[in-house]
């Protein structure tokens, strides 16, 4: 993570002189060759900004770049990119998100019925006011 003072893409760059393949291939080659991915991001895509309203230029230079085995163990990772305060760069956080969301079939269990409770609280899972939409709704009532 941090400011890699070169961009991996030409569309990395708004502004100024436009940038080439072979300005490029430095850092793509490290990128490549590492097994390495940018993390998702949200906020601003420019990152630097030399400060100018003469000829501005906006670059890429700041970014999380992360190997398979940091997106098997933070699938939903992700860093924010805020504006910038007391610098030309934006600083960015990094959003771990811990919780590893896993997702299970539906079975129905028949002691389940058994229960003295389980036909009014099936009956008040389903008879909820719902803002989703009837499938996303259902499953949600489902998960209860």
């Amino acid at each position: 993570m941090g400011d890699f003072k070169c961009c991996q893409f030409p569309s990395d760059k708004l502004g100024g002189n436009a940038l080439h393949q072979n300005q490029l291939s430095d850092f793509n080659g490290l990128i490549f060759y590492a097994n390495l991915k940018e993390l998702a991001s949200v906020g601003p895509s420019y990152t630097w900004f030399n400060q100018r309203t003469i000829n501005p230029i906006h670059i890429k230079l700041d970014r999380m770049l992360v190997n398979d085995d940091w997106m098997e163990a933070y699938p939903n990772s992700h860093y924010v990119v805020k504006p910038p305060k007391c610098s030309d760069h934006c600083p960015i956080i990094l959003m771990p998100c811990h919780k590893k969301v896993t997702h299970h079939r539906f079975l129905f269990k028949n002691y389940w019925i058994k229960s003295k409770d389980f036909w009014y609280l099936l009956l008040s899972i389903f008879t909820g006011n719902f803002r989703e939409q009837p499938f996303v709704a259902l499953c949600s009532c489902l998960r209860n």
